[in-house]
């Protein structure tokens, strides 16, 4: 491996597990000031604080199914950690990054949340009017589609052979 590309991966690692860490301490922040029910305007009905526990997927989706999610979380966390090492763009290895910690921000909550192990509740608190309720990690995961789609067009070009 390259030096440039070692770095990059390094640096990537490092992105991913600040991107888990604050997710992480957000939730903890939530569950500890957000628990007693009460909902926070923060931008009108536009943006409020409101915690909730989401057995699903986005918009509670699937909510009981949740072990599948689990299981789907797993599989993307490790086909990333996987497919970093070969990312030559910075575009995509920062957008794998942020993937990685959305990822695996929501996947540590499945683990770590009631009911209990692999069927816990992603820990939301984050409420977008009247659409839905989000937390830093769908945050990280959106940004990281984002980057992912600009990395596509913008990444390194391949030869045609």
């Amino acid at each position: 491996m390259k030096k440039n590309n070692r770095a990059m991966l390094i640096w990537a690692y490092v992105i991913a597990i600040l991107a888990i860490a604050l997710d992480q301490a957000s939730k903890f922040w939530a569950l500890k000031n957000l628990g007693d029910g009460t909902v926070r305007p923060l931008l009108g009905s536009f943006l409020r604080l409101e915690l909730t526990a989401n057995p699903g997927a986005a918009f509670s989706l699937g909510s009981h199914t949740t072990i599948i999610f689990t299981c789907i979380a797993c599989v993307v966390v490790t086909a990333i950690i996987m497919y970093l090492p070969r990312v030559r763009s910075r575009f995509l290895a920062f957008g794998c990054a942020l993937l990685l910690g959305g990822a695996a921000g929501n996947l540590i909550d499945r683990f770590i949340q009631n009911p209990g192990w692999g069927n816990g509740h992603v820990v939301d608190f984050i409420g977008y009017g009247n659409w839905f309720i989000g937390n830093v990690a769908d945050i990280w995961i959106v940004c990281a589609v984002i980057l992912l789609f600009i990395g596509s067009f913008v990444g390194p070009k391949r030869s045609a052979h």
